[in-house]
């Protein structure tokens, strides 16, 4: 068993925009692929072709992450009309997610310092206690060596 200890890293929990920027894009990524970005049209290709007509017209485009399928009917995936304002908020749910991460990594060092100080304190204690008692020990040892010394004289002595 192996006795590793944490430690405490500085950079784990500063800001870093790179890294939000990261996460920004791959959540907007992320929500483009799901079928929240899209609204979806089945219906038979000639009830469905007029109104893809208008939809076109008024400015809506196809997904590109969701293919046309044709299986049963015909079904399109445009993208939504807020679409804009779907990705922004995605950006503030992440910027969000991401200062709370950082948050939480700064509590878990916190921690990890916290016991780190604890412990060299603790440490600290025992090793002026066993100082100590080391101390009292060597002071009894020469106590009962002064007394056995006194009384070997004193037989010398009879």
């Amino acid at each position: 068993m192996t006795n590793i200890k944490p430690s405490v890293s500085l950079q784990s929990f500063q800001y870093n925009q790179d890294v939000l920027d990261k996460r920004i894009e791959h959540a907007r990524f992320m929500f483009m692929r799901s079928y929240a970005a899209v609204d979806r049209y089945s219906e038979p290709v000639s009830i469905l072709m007029p109104k893809l007509q208008k939809l076109f017209a008024a400015g809506r485009v196809l997904s590109d992450n969701h293919p046309i399928n044709t299986t049963a009917g015909f079904t399109v995936f445009l993208l939504k009309e807020d679409i804009a304002d779907l990705l922004e908020n995605v950006a503030i749910e992440t910027k969000t997610a991401y200062l709370a991460d950082l948050e939480v990594e700064k509590q878990k060092q916190q921690k990890i310092l916290e016991q780190q100080l604890y412990q060299a304190q603790v440490d600290k204690e025992a090793k002026k206690e066993a100082d100590r008692e080391a101390k009292l020990r060597a002071d009894a040892a020469k106590e009962a060596s002064e007394f056995f010394a006194n009384l070997s004289s004193e037989k010398e002595a009879v």
